[in-house]
C-alpha cells in the first residue's frame, strides 16, 4: 500500500506527481528500517506531539497561546534533528534577519535557515509575508542557504533554493497531520523534514537522492512515451 501523502502538498511538483505516488515509498524503504531499529524512531516522537499541537488552539489568552506555539516548535524541530540557536544574521542592504535556527557547513557557510512567519502574517499560509523577503534577500543573498524551513502557526515549509525560481517546494499541513495521525503519513513527514535527510554533514543528502532518482523515473517514462507514441503513429500508418 502506497504511502498516504494526505496533508504534505507536492507545490508545482517539487518531486513529480508520480514518483511520489509510486516509486517514493520503495526509496524510504531502508531509512525507515534504520529508523525502526531505535528505541523511539522519530515518527512515534512526531506522533506523540499531536496533543499539545492541538492543546495550543484551546488556550484563550494570545500571549500564553504564542508562548505554547513557539515552545511546541522547538519541541518539533528537535525531534527532527535540529537544534534551535536564535541568531540574526545581516543581509545585503544592511537588512537583519531573526533566524530561529541554521545549520552551517564546515567552512561556516550556511546550509539551512530557520525562519518564523512575520508577525501578524496571516495562519494559512505562511508564504503571505515572506514570498519577497526569500526571492530578493534570502535566496538572493551573497552566501545564500540551500535550504529554508519556513514556519507559520500550523504549517511547515521546506524551500530549496534551487527549485524557488519555479516557486516548488513542500507544504506541510501540521493540522492535518497531526490530527489523522495516520502511521504512513507521520514516517513520510519525519523523512522527509529530518535535518539527515535535508542536510547530513559531509555527504549527499537523501532530499537530492530522492530527486535524482525522481529526474531518473521521469526520463524513462518520457522515454516509454516517446516509443510507445512512435509505434502508436506506425501502426496507423501501416493500417491505412
Amino acid at each position: 500500500m502506497p504511502i498516504d501523502l494526505t496533508g504534505i502538498t507536492n507545490e508545482n511538483e517539487f518531486y513529480t506527481h508520480h514518483y511520489l505516488a509510486a516509486i517514493l515509498e520503495g526509496d524510504l524503504k531502508s531509512l525507515f528500517e534504520a529508523w525502526a531499529q531505535q528505541e523511539r524512531p522519530p515518527w512515534e516522537s512526531l506522533r506523540a506531539l499531536a496533543r499539545p499541537f492541538q492543546a495550543i488552539d484551546r488556550e484563550t489568552d494570545a500571549a500564553e497561546r504564542q508562548a505554547l506555539r513557539q515552545k511546541w516548535f522547538s519541541d518539533l524541530f528537535s525531534v527532527l534533528g535540529y537544534s534551535l540557536s536564535p541568531d540574526v544574521v545581516e543581509l545585503e542592504g544592511g537588512t537583519q534577519l531573526s533566524l530561529a535556527g541554521q545549520v552551517t557547513r564546515a567552512n561556516g557557510q550556511p546550509e539551512l535557515w530557520i525562519l518564523e512567519c512575520l508577525d501578524g502574517a496571516e495562519e494559512d499560509d505562511p508564504l503571505a509575508a515572506q514570498e519577497e523577503i526569500l526571492t530578493k534577500q534570502v535566496f538572493a543573498a551573497a552566501e545564500p542557504p540551500r535550504w529554508v524551513l519556513l514556519r507559520g502557526a500550523k504549517q511547515l515549509l521546506l524551500l530549496d533554493r534551487m527549485k524557488w525560481p519555479s516557486k516548488r517546494f513542500l507544504r506541510f499541513d501540521l493540522a492535518e497531520i497531526l490530527g489523522r495521525r495516520e502511521l504512513s503519513t507521520l514516517k513520510a513527514t519525519a523523512a522527509l523534514l529530518h535535518r539527515d535527510s535535508v542536510c547530513p554533514p559531509d555527504q549527499i543528502s537523501l532530499l537530492d537522492r530522492l530527486d535524482e532518482n525522481s529526474h531518473k523515473h521521469a526520463f524513462a517514462v518520457s522515454k516509454d512515451l516517446k516509443y510507445s507514441a512512435r509505434e502508436a503513429v506506425e501502426l496507423i500508418g501501416n493500417e491505412a
